[in-house]
């Protein structure tokens, strides 16, 4: 994509969002199955990989996503609430969370909900023509599947005194939807975390769908919504999404809360079957979800809200407000233009930096947020990364985005990997107080042979960026 001319590159480059350059301007069906072992940090990946059967893949266009690294099986659904007033958004959301061992009725979901609206989205957000998003991205995307599946019952967790399980709030970034990133949280819910990943409605998706897939919310460039090019105009505007998107969190975190005391409220999903292999037409994932078996099993006290880029900023304003009161929170290469950094947070952050995506009032805008956090902030930089790498686009299309120099120069396999051992060692810092050192030990844990900056080296590498 071309920069936007509201936006001059030298005082505050742009995000990436998942597909654009940032410095170019953008088993068993029983529900009482109980988990046999607590949460951990399991180095191996399983060597399987969730590649789809296409002519994409014989022509080796896709690679495919990790298998996850944790102890549990992981499934997903689907949840929408309706708009009630403009204080009170709905919210569109993917739900991953431990499971029962699938069996034959539970198949792998697919990585595009809704395989048109989410590959035009995709080719809009390139700026290609609806026309040749139909004959290309559609074909190329919507045969991706997920490491999770459909529908799975809720494993029961026996490792807690009442069955809860952990949860964290995921917000992607911009050119995001809620399956973008959806290697790194299928990942968390393996070990042992509820994950909602939120679709964002600001105009920051790649595209969003509403009232149940009748309506969506496009990608809104800002010079298609501004007519003042001013550098003031651009921050309010983005300031304006922020404030969109921290509403959006919050009715994410009351969806979990209402949904752990037995009251989930409406679902517009409901009605909306999964996408499932059409010659399963009796599928057991066809069935409405039953949202019962969730009461009581969340544990609330254990929130995390995560995010990258642009939903890294939304991450770190929900922790300055204490919404929902998040235990810790987690952010992915943080695009700090519209975040405050002089508002000090008062828990655990962890805050995972690529190489490439580092200016010096970026950096220096991670760097005062993170000496105003009390009481840990764990800093890191993973050498040979770039901007998009975790999300799952370099995994899925791993020669494309080297050659548009949009991923890092290493594996994005073995990035994930390193990227995934980094956040288990800090969930268990923040969750269980353990030292920083667990972090270095889950990296070293992995056999990646990669250079991961911590605490004062990451710091003295972001203090070095001048320009």
């Amino acid at each position: 994509m071309g920069q936007p001319s509201s936006l001059p590159a030298k005082s505050h480059p742009p995000p990436e969002t998942t597909l654009a350059n940032p410095k170019s301007g953008l088993a068993t069906d029983d529900s009482s199955t109980t988990a046999a072992r607590p949460p951990s940090i399991s180095p191996s990946v399983a060597s399987e990989f969730s590649k789809p059967r296409s002519f994409a893949s014989i022509f080796g266009i896709h690679g495919g996503l990790p298998e996850p690294t944790g102890a549990y099986p992981v499934s997903v659904v689907d949840y929408e609430t309706p708009s009630t007033d403009p204080d009170h958004p709905g919210v569109l959301l993917r739900i991953y969370y431990p499971s029962a061992p699938a069996s034959h009725h539970h198949p792998r979901a697919y990585w595009l909900p809704h395989p048109t609206i989410y590959a035009i989205g995709y080719g809009s957000f390139l700026r290609l023509p609806k026309l040749i998003s139909k004959a290309f991205a559609v074909p190329l995307l919507s045969p991706v599947k997920t490491p999770a599946f459909i529908h799975a019952p809720l494993l029961v967790n026996s490792t807690h005194a009442q069955g809860r399980w952990p949860v964290m709030v995921f917000s992607h970034g911009l050119g995001g939807m809620r399956t973008t990133y959806s290697s790194f949280v299928t990942d968390c819910a393996s070990h042992g975390w509820i994950v909602a990943a939120v679709e964002h409605r600001d105009g920051s998706a790649v595209v969003a769908t509403k009232n149940g897939e009748k309506g969506i919310a496009e990608y809104q460039r800002p010079e298609q919504v501004l007519t003042d090019s001013s550098d003031e105009a651009l921050l309010k505007y983005r300031k304006d999404q922020v404030e969109i998107r921290v509403k959006e969190i919050t009715a994410a975190v009351e969806v979990v809360r209402a949904i752990d005391a037995g009251a989930p409220p409406e679902n517009l999903m409901a009605e909306i079957e999964p996408r499932i292999p059409h010659l399963m037409s009796d599928h057991a994932a066809r069935s409405p979800f039953d949202f019962s078996q969730f009461a009581k099993r969340i544990d609330m006290d254990t929130l995390v809200v995560a995010g990258h880029s642009f939903g890294g900023a939304t991450s770190i304003v929900v922790g300055q407000r204490m919404i929902g009161k998040p235990k810790a929170l987690i952010t992915l290469d943080p695009w700090m233009y519209a975040v405050d950094p002089s508002i000090p947070i008062s828990v655990p952050i962890l805050s995972v930096n690529t190489e490439t995506f580092n200016w010096r009032k970026n950096a220096q805008a991670i760097l005062e947020l993170s000496r105003n956090t009390k009481p840990t902030t764990v800093l890191s930089i993973i050498k040979g990364t770039a901007h998009q790498d975790p999300s799952d686009l370099p995994a899925l299309f791993p020669s494309a985005m080297k050659r548009l120099k949009m991923g890092g120069t290493e594996k994005p396999l073995e990035t994930l990997k390193v990227l995934f051992a980094i956040t288990q060692g800090f969930l268990d810092i923040a969750v269980n107080g353990m030292e920083v050192e667990k972090v270095r030990s889950a990296v070293n844990a992995t056999g990646v042979l990669r250079e991961v900056l911590l605490m004062k080296d990451a710091e003295e590498f972001l203090e070095q960026i001048e320009k």
